[in-house]
């Protein structure tokens, strides 16, 4: 995916992370910083995605898939079925 492709929802996820984390004065009350401030977000500031990957317990790569990478998944394990 190229980067014109993600940044529109990068401002998206940003709010609707905001809102699933509790509403504006509570997050930024969070955060440390003022209310007001979360409306200009354009995107999640990298310095705050931990904060939201734990509070909404999704990856890092779901709030800022342009910087995270997504985890690899493992592969199922394999059984050994003896023959009999």
């Amino acid at each position: 995916m190229e980067i014109n492709q993600v940044a529109p929802d990068l401002k998206r996820i940003a709010q609707e992370a905001i809102a699933a984390a509790g509403g504006h004065k509570p997050v930024a009350a969070a955060l440390g910083i003022h209310w007001t401030g979360l409306y200009q977000w354009k995107q999640i500031p990298v310095k705050y995605v931990a904060y939201f990957a734990r509070a909404l317990r999704r990856h890092e790569s779901e709030l800022r898939p342009d910087i995270f990478r997504a985890p690899r998944r493992r592969a199922a394990p394999t059984t050994i079925h003896g023959g009999a």
